[in-house]
């Protein structure tokens, strides 16, 4: 696997110690003082390393 960075680790860190209700994109926001766009950027990366899987819920 890859090196992660700074960040993508940042939002691992905070997605393996919260429950999965507390992982949506807002509450990593939150977690991780990110922007919505970079937590964004970094979980769709770290989907397609294949760190963990993404489901996205809500769009149509």
């Amino acid at each position: 696997m890859e090196e992660l960075s700074s960040t993508e680790r940042l939002i691992v860190a905070y997605i393996k110690s919260h429950p999965p209700e507390d992982c949506m994109l807002d509450k990593i926001t939150l977690g991780t003082s990110r922007s919505r766009a970079t937590v964004l950027k970094y979980l769709e990366i770290l989907n397609a390393k294949g760190c963990f899987n993404l489901q996205i819920c809500g769009q149509k």
